[in-house]
């Protein structure tokens, strides 16, 4: 028996199966880096219909298109900005680490200074500005 509407549920817990050994794993820091860089799969990709000042009400025009707004592209580009940050800091501590196999504990611990470090632009609205 299966339940309406559980497909995603299930689809999403599959995802997550494939990480289940990681606990007891030891591996490269190369490896590691890899490994945690799947991480932005479970990311749903962005959708023209969610995001903040998405009126679920507002109907398109005849070949509008999608409804986007420019606060929904800023939060997109800020979940962009934010997974490059996040693979930078992991390569980073990858590339500083002896190659040598460690446990995803002891992986994550010394890449906290490298995210901690981790810089984070503002986003562009894409605008072009007045003069």
């Amino acid at each position: 028996m299966t339940l309406p509407g559980a497909e995603p549920i299930v689809e999403f817990l599959d995802r997550l199966a494939a990480f289940g050994d990681w606990r007891e794993a030891a591996l490269l820091p190369v490896e590691w880096a890899v490994r945690l860089a799947a991480l932005n799969s479970l990311l749903d990709p962005p959708r023209p219909d969610d995001g903040p000042g998405h009126d679920p009400h507002r109907e398109a025009t005849a070949g509008s298109g999608p409804l986007f707004n420019p606060a929904q592209i800023n939060v997109w580009r800020a979940r962009a900005l934010a997974a490059a940050a996040w693979l930078a800091a992991l390569n980073e501590t990858a590339s500083l680490l002896p190659n040598e196999p460690v446990s995803l504990s002891s992986f994550m611990e010394l890449a906290q200074p490298s995210l901690r470090d981790a810089t984070l632009p503002i986003p562009s609205s894409g605008a072009t500005p007045s003069r």
